[in-house]
């Protein structure tokens, strides 16, 4: 009895704990966008300086995946390889309703920031999933605002960032490396 309690207590915690963590993390990139750039053109990335991180202007090395959803995670499939990532049940969950265009009948997180990205003109370019360190991808949401010419990466889980794009449809992009290392082949 007491397992359950504290299941659920958590399932409880988690959405709200995950919807303050995404509105903060899409109202800090709405604000910094919104700053006015002398010089034009600005690129930022939120994560680690001194991590290697690819180009924002180029996506070579990645490939282009078709996202789908399963029970327990959230599958990547491109040239007859496919990618296993595990998330929440809420996160596939939310997932899948991105790629139905399915709006509960009160919003998540993730449908909440695209409403805050698209109110505020913004896009998202794209995600990419570009390594693999201590089982956990990394992955980065990538956020345009083409009038003040400025683009943001954000470091972010890739279930996040694949919810929040795929309710933009937005494409998904996977280091091919990735792919060839830990994919499945499936043709």
């Amino acid at each position: 009895m007491i397992p359950y309690l504290l299941k659920r207590t958590l399932r409880k915690l988690l959405i709200p704990v995950l919807f303050i963590f995404l509105f903060g993390l899409i109202t800090g990139a709405i604000i910094y966008l919104s700053l006015q750039n002398p010089t034009g053109s600005t690129i930022t990335d939120t994560t680690n300086k001194k991590n290697i991180i690819p180009s924002l202007s180029s996506l070579e090395g990645y490939t282009a995946v078709d996202v789908a959803v399963v029970e327990e995670g959230i599958l990547l499939t491109a040239n007859c390889n496919m990618l296993f990532l595990r998330t929440t049940f809420e996160n596939a969950y939310s997932v899948s309703r991105g790629l139905l265009h399915e709006i509960e009948a009160r919003p998540n997180p993730h449908d909440m920031a695209s409403d805050i990205i698209e109110h505020f003109s913004l896009t998202i370019d794209h995600v990419i999933i570009s390594s693999l360190k201590d089982n956990l991808y990394t992955a980065y949401l990538v956020v345009t605002d083409e009038k003040e010419h400025k683009t943001l990466r954000l470091d972010s889980k890739p279930s996040d960032a694949i919810a929040v794009a795929t309710r933009l449809q937005s494409p998904v992009y996977v280091h091919e490396t990735i792919l060839e290392q830990y994919g499945q082949n499936v043709c």
